[in-house]
């Protein structure tokens, strides 16, 4: 299963504060990583219905890794799959937030070819 997190580093969110709710974000400098689908729109799930809230971008990288480093280096908040953090929030480096809003995780397959 892939989930998303939304996360940013301790030193953005002393500065600018934690977003408690998805409508939050629209005060906030987000990283957009260009291969999610409808990259500045962020899905999550209030009342246990999807919503879509649009986002303000301060950074749009074209690569998970460079929209990783930029949250580490308190550039804002970026949104990505959490196995790509799990490392960073383990170290503190970075911190996720709006978990209690997030979507399901989304199961993964993988084909291939026998031999």
């Amino acid at each position: 299963m892939i989930a998303c997190a939304c996360c940013a580093s301790p030193a953005y969110l002393a500065a600018r504060g934690t977003p408690s709710t998805p409508g939050d974000l629209a005060g906030h400098d987000c990283i957009i990583y260009e291969s999610i689908l409808a990259p500045d729109a962020w899905r999550f799930v209030r009342d246990k219905m999807e919503i879509s809230i649009s986002v303000r971008p301060r950074l749009v990288v074209s690569n998970v890794e460079a929209a990783c480093d930029a949250a580490r280096a308190d550039i804002g908040i970026a949104r990505v799959f959490f196995h790509h953090v799990a490392t960073s929030i383990k170290a503190g480096t970075l911190v996720t937030v709006l978990d209690d809003f997030e979507t399901k995780p989304l199961p993964v397959n993988l084909l291939y070819t026998a031999g």
